[in-house]
């Protein structure tokens, strides 16, 4: 029995903020918490050709918290949803594939410089799905200690193959020993914990904070409703009798865990019935972790450990960076990649939901699948090409004419000459261009040089994200910036098109893409100059709100089952 025609892709790469909610900000903010976590996610799939058609039958979304994110996050991945369809062929090697996608996923993001991976294992709720619409139903959804098996067994072969160090739970980490974790040092307060999007933590500080500040608020009116009830009682039957007994209410003395965090007290209880659920996954030793959280040079750390381990999946050298041995930059090759379908876990399921593409039969997973492609392969928001400065035609093919003088501006093969020579500019003012400036000539159908497009096509979004900024906080009528001017007119022509983008207007359709991707980025608290920002972000908070409430019943679910597990237990040992 063989597997065959299987092709996985990465059809979401994007980079956005995390913002932390509101109690845990508000609780915390004085601390120097911080108000947002810079993160990349990415959507990977798995295809397999079926009877000569490309089925989808597995998806993973993970979060990447890269070395230029604060603490606690710095240098850590999030597996957060994995899902699949058993339509796979070859059903003997489907754990077999699955895992090794996991393990190769470990293995890439250690070698990008992470050192630590956490995971949530969780089942779905009935009802409920992960990613894929309708699951067939004779696909059995595994049970909590199947799915933790699962996990661990994927960690045995990872650790077995050399490309994790170790494995823990949560609880082990960050909870025991009084908190007292050796990689993490003391673990006062919930600044301390790793702070995930989606994530079972994330959530459940926010449960906890709500039933303590209803806790503080009945303490308190209960506290002024005694006051002004006793208001004329002497000071000396005030005085609160102090009890011989050390460590009751009248006489705590020195209670043990008196200065640690309520919230941290009480994850602590939760997280003690469920340790096998939250895995921490250890990527390099202690003294590589401590070199990269100190931005030291730990490339000679990871020779050392490298020769001394026997493993075939090891390292043999640290990834080169900028012709320096640097092991521990973190940042991705691939440049960014967006889709409108996929960007999150919940907006591929709600498109899934709108347009019935079901997986739960063969015949409406490979029909699903079709339609997905297809909207992948042409997405509403195109690509980010470069538009000729004369005739303001994107360059598509021929040869494009980029000027070495100004920061953003081409010309196409036919309106190369008659500008540069000053024929056109001899009929229309607005196609002069200083005769001083030089060009490099790029052939659009010449086979790129990876490094180098990326390079430029990051630099290209970059300088529209800035003048997309810039045109939207100028008031100047003759600004001298160049195509401030331009950026102004597409303001103006996305208001007004009676097109737009869902009609298929190419040019809404491409300031929408740079607009959600500022969307994304902004920082901006309150009302954002840029049109369609606050939109934008508006809709992206609703699509995170259902997120979170999805994320929520998970958590509520869990902790529902652990705790029936835990009265069962009790009543069994009471009898």
């Amino acid at each position: 029995e063989k597997v065959n025609d299987l092709k996985i892709r990465v059809v979401s790469n994007m980079e956005k903020q995390h913002f932390v909610r509101e109690m845990m900000l508000e609780r915390y903010a004085n601390r120097g918490y911080p108000s947002e976590f810079p993160v990349r996610t990415k959507c990977v799939l798995l295809f397999q050709t079926i009877h000569g058609v490309d089925t989808l039958l597995f998806g993973m979304y993970v979060y990447e918290y890269g070395k230029d994110c604060p603490a606690p996050n710095r240098r850590r991945v999030y597996i957060s949803y994995l899902d699949s369809i058993h339509f796979f062929q070859a059903t003997s090697y489907r754990t077999f594939t699955y895992h090794a996608i996991m393990i190769e996923y470990l293995k890439f993001v250690k070698e990008r410089g992470f050192h630590t991976a956490h995971i949530w294992s969780c089942p779905p709720s009935k009802g409920d799905d992960y990613i894929f619409h309708h699951h067939p139903t004779s696909q059995l959804t595994p049970s909590d200690e199947m799915l933790c098996s699962w996990y661990e067994d994927m960690l045995k072969k990872a650790k077995a193959n050399g490309v994790i160090i170790e494995a823990r739970t949560l609880f082990e980490e960050y909870f025991k020993n009084d908190c007292l974790s050796a990689s993490a040092g003391p673990v006062l307060d919930p600044c301390s914990l790793p702070y995930f999007e989606g994530d079972y933590l994330t959530g459940e500080i926010e449960n906890i904070l709500k039933h303590l500040n209803t806790e503080e608020e009945v303490k308190k009116k209960g506290r002024e409703n005694l006051t002004s009830l006793s208001g004329n009682i002497s000071n000396t039957q005030q005085k609160k009798k102090v009890g011989n007994k050390i460590g009751t209410r009248s006489n705590p003395g020195e209670l043990i865990n008196q200065g640690r965090d309520k919230v941290m007290l009480r994850l602590s209880q939760t997280l003690s019935t469920m340790k096998r659920n939250f895995i921490v996954v250890q990527l390099h030793s202690h003294e590589v972790v401590a070199a990269m959280e100190q931005n030291d040079d730990s490339s000679a750390l990871v020779k050392d450990h490298n020769s001394e381990s026997s493993h075939e999946l090891c390292f043999k050298k640290p990834i080169e960076i900028e012709n320096q041995h640097f092991f521990g930059d973190t940042s991705d090759k691939d440049p960014p990649q967006e889709s409108e379908f996929f960007d999150s876990r919940q907006q591929f399921l709600n498109f899934c939901q709108t347009n019935h593409f079901q997986f739960d039969e063969l015949r409406r997973a490979k029909h699903s699948t079709m339609m997905v492609l297809f909207h992948l392969h042409n997405p509403s928001a195109p690509k980010f090409l470069q538009q000729c400065g004369s005739c303001y035609r994107e360059i598509t093919h021929g040869t494009r004419y980029r000027c070495n003088d100004c920061s953003n501006f081409d010309l196409c093969q036919d309106c190369y000459e008659p500008v540069v020579t000053g024929l056109w500019a001899q009929r229309d003012s607005r196609f002069a261009h200083d005769k001083t400036h030089t060009f490099t000539p790029i052939d659009m159908e010449a086979k790129p040089d990876n490094q180098r497009s990326r390079e430029e096509r990051a630099k290209s979004i970059k300088t529209h994200l800035e003048l997309l900024t810039h045109a939207a906080n100028c008031k100047s009528p003759g600004c001298s910036m160049n195509n401030c001017a331009r950026m102004k007119k597409l303001f103006e022509h996305i208001q007004m098109c009676g097109v737009t983008y869902k009609k298929g207007c190419k040019i809404c359709a491409r300031l929408l893409s740079l607009l959600s991707m500022h969307s994304r980025l902004c920082t901006i608290r309150e009302k954002c100059p840029v049109p369609f920002c606050d939109q934008i972000r508006q809709k992206n908070r609703r699509l995170l709100h259902q997120q979170q409430l999805m994320d929520d019943r998970r958590r509520r679910g869990q902790n529902k089952l652990h705790r029936s597990r835990q009265t069962k237990g009790q009543k069994h040992d009471q009898t």
